[in-house]
Parts: structure tokens; C-alpha cells; sequence
């Protein structure tokens, strides 16, 4: 058996933290927030059925890194710290009219947001800074993880100690750019913690010289798409999956996926794919080439990365398929039946065995962070094959440990209801 895939914990779907998700249409009836809701009985519907429609995700994790709004001296989204002044500026990067000045001050100054990230997620730091005209600061940016106290090194590894992961003392903008890897959850233990980013002017000379910054953004990488409860008709469309460092505007790449295979099929109730590598572009996208028959719908739309179980769920793994129709007998040997969801939730049965340490505290984290059955998942029993579930453990996760290490977790994982059968 190929490995298995489970994603687990408040928001593993990334497009539930996007900065903005936006589509080619919709309907009303059906928004757009419908599709990252963890709902899939709730779906998101097209408005009208067009050619090559989209469904685009902004991965940044905050707005304004462009220090575009700027009120009542300080802007939006952001705090400052320390007694340095904070002013906009319109010497931005890249010919931008608007950036961040920040002035050094007299004690330790600095401006800074709180972005909330899953632990052990990969994310991407791009921006751009440099100092002042006048004086001798250092545009310095650090980032510590709140719940560990760690700071994040300019190699992208962690450690109590204060720590720079960019700096330029020269006039002219450079480039902050860096793809590190959160501390585990087991570290952090918790699901999400906040890293705070820190944007300064440190160094020598008088507490008014000042750092610049502009266009500072974070945004978690991603190498997983998952469609769930659709009506993606296959004789007409044809999945993709593209990024973009520009929002579309003139970088396009489609992306190729490797498993379950390197073609997407739109398979019902649902299907997934996955890349070779970490994709680290911010903006991701699932386009539907070609004109369907109708207009479509999906359940639930997830982009996210791809968690490996380090060791395969034993066999015999069981199945089962729970048709979602309300059937009465009304007598006379008649009976009244119709169908409540477009598709039938499936369930299994699995038993996944832990022979080492690093796999059963895998196990434990991974229950943990799904608190039973409140938060939903994401499911691939084999990366070979083509199923793919969203939903939840049974209420009552149980473990036995055999000896040593070796724990068996005997479990079930139900599927989330599917949309309507008629919208």
C-alpha cells in the first residue's frame, strides 16, 4: 500500500485563510464562501454555466502589505511598538507610491502584524526593504513564533535567542525572501499559533533615522486540491491547477500533478491530485477547461499540503456506503422513497498501526487536532488511488497499546454530506 494522507485540525484548507477567493461568477444563492466552509453540503454554484470558468485564491495572509491604507497615523492592520515615529512614504519599491517609514527611536521601535499559522506548515516570506536617505539605520525584519518565544534565523531554522532574518543597511530595496517551515505541533503544542513580524530600523546613529519597507507578504505554500460533492460533467470539462506570482495578470503556470496520476479526472462524488513538490507561488487556481452542460456546482474546494502518514493503514481496510434517501412504506405494499444528497456519503473502517515513536506521536497529533469530531479532515486512504474524503472521526478516537511503541488505532472515518439533490 502507497502512503495515506490526513489533514487534520480548525483550517487545513487554506483557502479558509486566504486573503480573498474570487470566481469567474455566482450564484447569490450560493456564494463563494460556500466553497471553504467545511460544509460540502452547502455548496458554492457558478452563475451562469461559461467556458473555462475559475476559482482563484489570494494565499496571502493579511491585507495590506502594500501599505496602501494608511489612517489617523498608522496603518491598517498593523501596531507599533516602541517610540518611533510611523509615517507613509511615497519612495515604495518597484516605482510604488506608497511604503512604510519607520523611524529607529529611542529605545527598541518596531512595526509589526500577528499572522496566524498552522504548526508545522511551510510558508513563504517575500518582501522589501532598505533605510533612509539621511543617517545610518539597518531595515531589519525578524519573526517570532508566540508560542514557543523562538525567533526564525535567515536559514530558516528557530532559536531562543533574537535573531535577523533580513537586513540592508544600503539605500536601495533588496529583496526578503524566505520559505521556512513552522515549529511542530508538538512543540507549539497547539493547532494555529500566531507569528508575529516584526518590520524595523535598528542600528547606530539618531533615533530619527528611519527604514523603509513595502509590498511585505506571508502565505503558506501548497501542493494538494481536493473537489468534494460537485457536478462537474467529465465528457465536457477538464480540471487544471495553475499559479501565479501576479494574480494571472501575466504569469500563468499550469501545474502538472503527480499523484494519484499526472491527468485530473473529474471523478464523482469526488476527486483530488497532488503535485511533486511544494508549490510556492501565492495565488492558486482550479480551472474547469472547456463548456459544461450546466451550470456547475462544488461542495467544498480544498487547496492545502499534503500531510504523509509515515507509516500505511493495515489491511483488511472496510468500506461502506450509506445511501442518503428518505424511505417510507405507506402501506399496501407501497413505499415512498426519494433522495436527500446528490451523492452517498461513504465511511471506513481502518486500522493504522504505530511501530515507532515518530508514528504514534504522529497518530496522537493528529487526533488531537481534529478534537474528535468537531474539526472536519482530509482523507486519502492510498495516494495511488482516487478516493479522497472530507470528513470526521468517529466521536470516540480509541487507541491500544500493544507493546513498547506499537499502538493500533482501530478507527472510523465518516464522509460530510453532499449537496442537495436537487439545487
Amino acid at each position: 500500500m502507497s502512503a495515506a494522507l490526513l489533514m487534520t485540525g480548525r483550517r487545513p484548507n487554506l483557502l479558509a485563510r486566504a486573503r480573498v477567493v474570487t470566481v469567474s461568477s455566482q450564484d447569490t444563492k450560493y456564494p463563494v464562501e460556500n466553497i471553504y466552509n467545511n460544509d460540502p453540503a452547502t455548496p458554492f454554484r457558478f452563475g451562469s454555466a461559461g467556458t473555462d470558468v475559475v476559482i482563484t485564491g489570494d494565499l496571502a495572509a493579511y491585507t495590506n502589505g502594500d501599505f496602501e491604507i494608511f489612517s489617523a497615523g498608522q496603518f491598517t492592520g498593523w501596531s507599533v511598538f516602541g517610540p518611533g515615529a510611523v509615517a507613509q512614504t511615497a519612495s515604495g519599491q518597484g516605482g510604488s507610491t506608497s511604503a512604510l517609514s519607520i523611524q529607529r527611536g529611542a529605545t527598541l521601535t518596531y512595526e509589526y502584524r500577528d499572522v496566524s499559522v498552522r504548526a508545522g506548515e511551510e510558508w513563504r516570506l517575500d518582501g522589501w526593504g532598505r533605510r533612509g536617505a539621511v543617517g545610518t539605520a539597518t531595515a531589519t525584519i525578524r519573526i517570532q513564533n508566540r508560542a514557543t518565544g523562538k525567533y526564525l534565523t535567515s536559514g530558516g531554522a528557530w532559536q531562543v535567542a533574537v535573531a535577523d532574518l533580513y537586513t540592508n543597511a544600503t539605500t536601495t530595496y533588496t529583496n526578503a525572501l524566505l520559505t521556512f517551515i513552522v515549529e511542530s505541533a508538538a512543540l507549539c503544542q497547539a493547532d494555529e499559533v500566531p507569528l508575529r513580524l516584526e518590520l524595523m530600523a535598528i542600528g547606530g546613529g539618531a533615533s530619527t533615522d528611519t527604514a523603509f519597507f513595502d509590498n511585505v507578504w506571508m502565505w503558506p505554500t501548497w501542493d494538494y486540491v481536493s473537489a468534494h460533492g460537485h457536478n462537474i460533467p467529465p465528457g465536457f470539462i477538464v480540471p487544471e491547477i495553475h499559479s501565479s506570482t501576479d494574480n494571472f495578470s501575466g504569469s500563468d503556470t499550469t501545474e502538472a500533478p503527480t499523484y494519484p496520476s499526472a491527468t485530473i479526472t473529474a471523478l464523482q462524488p469526488t476527486f483530488w491530485a497532488r503535485l511533486s513538490a511544494r508549490n510556492i507561488r501565492r495565488y492558486c487556481r482550479l480551472k474547469l477547461v472547456g463548456t459544461p452542460d450546466t451550470i456547475i456546482y462544488i461542495g467544498e474546494l480544498a487547496f492545502a499540503q499534503a500531510a504523509a502518514m509515515s507509516q500505511c493503514f493495515g489491511y483488511p481496510i472496510e468500506k461502506s456506503r450509506t445511501p442518503n434517501a428518505h424511505y417510507e412504506e405507506t402501506g399496501g405494499g407501497n413505499a415512498y422513497s426519494y433522495l436527500v444528497s446528490s451523492q452517498d456519503p461513504r465511511t471506513y473502517v481502518l486500522d493504522y498501526q504505530a511501530n515507532t515513536l515518530a508514528a504514534y506521536e504522529e497518530a496522537e497529533t493528529a487526533v488531537a487536532r481534529a478534537r474528535g469530531r468537531h474539526y472536519p479532515l482530509l482523507f486519502v486512504p492510498n495516494d495511488s488511488e482516487s478516493v479522497v474524503l472530507h470528513g470526521r472521526f468517529d466521536e470516540t478516537f480509541t487507541s491500544k497499546r500493544i507493546q513498547g511503541t506499537v499502538t493500533t488505532y482501530p478507527q472510523r472515518i465518516k464522509e460530510s454530506a453532499f449537496p442537495g439533490a436537487i439545487l
